[in-house]
């Protein structure tokens, strides 16, 4: 009877464990491919990523690749974005010239949960043309989050368009992982000075 009684409490552990499983978002762990090999990522990866704002914004992210990186490249600890509650951030990145169509995704970790999913896209997917080498996403930081955060930033170059969203939905050769610091709007001082008397 013991056992029995027990049951909905084993069903609430159960629920506990099992939901974060299918809550936290989703991340890629390696590479898909699609392209022949050899042609996936020697003709087809980024060479150059920085970051620039609006009024606020500073960065730390500075990428230079001379050749195919292929796979997920993590900087958080060393290189992201800082930027006010508001404030516009742009990802700027260089692809090196190639016969094929790449499309470029940027993701925030807005929940905290150290992977991405759907609804944490930001931005547009970028389009990256044929022999077209540069490309911008360029994201606002809502007002409504805690006055300050620390989470992060991951820029996805897949080889189809990723409609369903999720990083992992489309085939995808490089990915870039950066830290992302939101802080409350700086505090404006206003000073008054005595009136003079003659």
């Amino acid at each position: 009877m013991r056992l029995y009684k027990n049951i909905p409490g084993l069903i609430l552990i159960l629920m506990v464990l099992l939901a974060p499983m299918s809550a936290y978002a989703q991340s890629c762990s390696s590479p898909t491919f699609s392209r022949p090999s050899g042609v996936e990522c020697v003709f087809d990866y980024i060479t150059s990523i920085t970051a620039t704002g609006s009024s606020g914004v500073s960065s730390t992210i500075s990428v230079s690749n001379t050749g195919c990186t292929v796979g997920h490249t993590d900087l958080f600890s060393s290189q992201g974005v800082t930027a006010y509650m508001g404030s516009s951030v742009n990802i700027n990145l260089v692809r090196n010239s190639s016969i094929y169509t790449s499309y470029a995704t940027l993701y925030v970790d807005w929940n905290g949960d150290g992977g991405y999913d759907a609804t944490e896209r930001v931005g547009n997917e970028v389009e990256l043309f044929p022999y077209a080498s540069t490309a911008t996403i360029t994201f606002d930081i809502p007002d409504c989050l805690a006055p300050s955060t620390h989470t992060r930033l991951l820029l996805l170059m897949s080889e189809s368009l990723n409609n369903a969203g999720a990083p992992c939905a489309a085939t995808w050769c490089q990915s870039f992982n950066f830290f992302l610091n939101i802080d409350c709007a700086p505090s404006t001082s206003i000073s008054i000075s005595p009136s003079s008397t003659s």
